[in-house]
């Protein structure tokens, strides 16, 4: 079976970050394994990363797992392009190291995107809380009830900026049809 999702982790310098971030994948990935494929681009890190990247590998065994180590830092835009780039999915949810993510999500995403195979974009609701204090901002970006699927997908893209301009931004709240964000980075390859 091909893979339907790419998980990709573009990293830099947190560590300790990326490994509470795979410790989530493995366990959100388990009995989902061959519907994903996983990739981690680490931007040429000065601290351990490396380490926490070889710890994990033997566990994700039953995945398509790509560990990658840029020979220097590229800046975060070209780190995410590498990912997108590599993706041999027919999707790509690129998750920051830092985002921490339900467990369910992993397995919500899939199933959408098997129920909605013509999706171009998937824009999952977040919560947001002040780094430092650990306290809820708010509990949910968009102020929706129920899920919705629709054709108008700049109507929906629009109508996310205006009630939440952080929300479109958030790279780990978007699932993108990869041949089009593909195509979206070769023509600003000035990343």
């Amino acid at each position: 079976m091909d893979t339907i999702l790419t998980i990709a982790l573009p990293t830099y310098n947190r560590a300790h970050l990326l490994d509470k971030q795979l410790a989530w994948l493995l366990k959100a990935i388990n009995g989902l394994e061959s519907e994903c494929e996983i990739i981690v681009s680490d931007n040429c890190s000065t601290d351990n990363t490396q380490e926490v990247i070889q710890k994990w590998l033997p566990s994700f065994q039953k995945a398509k797992f790509h560990a990658n180590r840029n020979s220097e830092n590229l800046g975060v835009m070209k780190n995410i392009a590498y990912c997108i780039n590599t993706a041999t999915s027919k999707y790509i949810w690129t998750i920051g190291d830092d985002d921490p993510i339900q467990k369910r999500t992993l397995g919500y995403v899939l199933k959408n995107l098997k129920e909605h195979p013509e999706i171009s974009l998937l824009i999952l609701n977040f919560s947001c809380r002040h780094e430092p204090t650990g306290n809820l901002i708010y509990p949910r970006c968009y102020q929706i009830e129920t899920e919705e699927v629709r054709d108008d997908g700049k109507a929906v893209f629009e109508r996310c900026i205006q009630e939440n301009h952080s929300g479109v931004g958030f790279m780990t709240a978007q699932v993108y049809r990869a041949d089009l964000v593909k195509q979206a980075v070769k023509n600003g390859q000035q990343v």
